[in-house]
């Protein structure tokens, strides 16, 4: 944000920490300018303007009493017996698909026991035993006690960050917003 307003003086920015599904609905009454994404369905691609910025690796999320928890690496299979916890499709269009498609490309349907409304409340969760997750590398960043990040064997699902803005005449500063972000993006999917 400060590279951003250092290229374009007197700009105002407000950020929003909101769900995905709320992101789109203010995308739609051009309440927002953009937002941050993955798994969009084909409906919100066709009607939003979508940039790729980058992609983003999972990993396991485990309770840290989990006796997998500490293995340096597992591919998803091993995790195929255990009880699973998802973001909502509700709050996060087309994750549960996500999910599901990940574990059946590992050769077997997730047994999805509980559905949050956030990231945090998701590694709670697991945290407390409810069950496993996926979620991207980089929210290892976030705090998470009781749980642990382990990478996953190949084929490693991943995701792929968009910056999506509603349909019309481009700004500058979207532009902008656009080449900075996707840079970012990239730093963090290359960790």
């Amino acid at each position: 944000m400060r590279e951003l307003k250092r290229k374009h003086r007197g700009i105002t920015v407000s950020l929003f920490d909101l769900p995905p599904r709320a992101q789109l609905e203010r995308l739609a009454a051009h309440d927002l300018h953009a937002a941050l994404l993955a798994n969009l369905e084909p409906e919100h691609r066709e009607r939003f303007v979508v940039k790729p910025l980058s992609r983003h690796r999972f990993a396991a999320v485990l309770s840290d009493a989990h006796p997998h928890a500490g293995a340096h690496s597992l591919p998803l299979a091993a995790l195929r017996e255990e009880d699973w916890v998802s973001l909502s499709d509700h709050a996060f269009p087309g994750r549960r698909e996500f999910l599901r498609a990940a574990c059946a490309a590992a050769g077997f349907e997730p047994r999805i026991v509980a559905e949050t409304d956030s990231l945090n409340a998701m590694l709670g969760a697991v945290a407390a035993g409810d069950g496993v997750a996926i979620a991207p590398r980089h929210s290892e960043k976030l705090p998470h006690a009781g749980c642990v990040f382990i990478s996953l064997q190949s084929p490693t699902p991943a995701v792929e960050l968009m910056l999506v803005s509603p349909r019309g005449e481009e700004a500058p500063e979207l532009r902008t917003l656009t080449q900075l972000l996707a840079a970012r993006a990239r730093e963090l999917s290359e960790r």
